[in-house]
């Protein structure tokens, strides 16, 4: 029996499915969701594990929680007054020293947009936002953006920017973790967003946005996901940065009709994470199939 919850990375599902056509005796549980054998077996580990967090699940003494930063990483955003939002977008991506290819050109894409979003890549651009467990009690933009940012950048584990950001802005616009091959998996990286009550324009594999909505997570129609059609990884990505400018060329007022026009939309998926239940693997049908 293997376990792959954990780290995600491209085509490692080849690795399983070449293991389990090898060995008629192996089983894999996996957070990958389209992984096209009989004994290989999926499970949602980053939504339970998100939703853990978020819910402030009541852990066992002891328990090592996975990336925890402590209980105020984890804190919903209520949906605000659009009138009160200054920016359009959020755009948090890491890109490893530039060694997440198509991350790393988003980042070089989006910086000409600094002046109309939040964005942040460390460790390349410098760019920096705070994240909320380091400044749980401000509540306010203007006060965030004028603490101290002369700090060596520390690792957080798991700390999702500060709900400021959110409540400032619309849109999440960022590279999820699996960014080509033919395997889908859905990470924080658009878990919190939604959460935190955003729209979403996240670049992964084909068919990532239908998984989404398979999932009964649901998407706004001014937004052209079209691209998540598009199996050729650069002809997608060019096609994402396009829909990307298109969206950012719209005014902020244009964001505040789009935002009131699609709040319940915002609400539902909010109220989707809260109310969905804990996904679980069926331990005694597995059991079944092994003996």
């Amino acid at each position: 029996m293997y376990l792959d919850l954990f780290h995600n990375e491209e085509n490692v599902p080849l690795v399983w499915e070449s293991l389990l056509t090898d060995n008629q005796d192996a089983y894999v549980i996996s957070n990958y969701l389209n992984v096209n054998h009989e004994r290989h077996f999926h499970i949602d580990f980053l939504f339970n594990r998100t939703k853990a967090y978020y819910s402030q699940f009541p852990f066992r003494n002891g328990v090592r929680k996975w990336y925890h930063n402590g209980s105020m990483s984890f804190v919903a955003c209520d949906l605000v007054d659009p009138g009160t939002k200054t920016r359009i977008f959020v755009a948090p991506n890491k890109t490893y020293f530039g060694e997440r290819k198509y991350r790393s050109k988003l980042v070089d894409e989006i910086e000409q947009y600094a002046d109309i979003g939040h964005i942040s890549c460390y460790d390349t651009k410098g760019t920096f936002l705070w994240p909320h467990v380091e400044s749980p009690w401000t509540m306010s933009i203007d006060e965030l953006l004028k603490k101290d940012r002369k700090l060596v950048y520390n690792y957080w584990g798991y700390a999702p920017p500060h709900n400021a950001y959110y409540q400032d802005t619309f849109i999440s616009i960022y590279g999820e973790t699996i960014e080509f091959g033919s395997y889908n998996t859905i990470t924080e990286k658009t878990y919190d967003p939604l959460i935190k009550g955003h729209f979403i324009l996240p670049f992964s594999t084909q068919g990532f946005i239908k998984c989404l909505k398979q999932k009964g997570i649901q998407l706004p129609s001014f937004i052209d996901y079209s691209y998540d059609d598009t199996a050729d990884d650069d002809v997608r990505f060019k096609k994402y940065i396009e829909e990307t400018k298109r969206l950012l060329a719209f005014s902020i007022e244009k964001w505040r009709e789009f935002y009131q026009e699609n709040i319940e939309l915002l609400h539902q998926n909010q109220l989707w994470f809260s109310l969905k239940e804990y996904e679980r693997l069926d331990l005694t049908m597995l059991t079944s199939r092994i003996s």
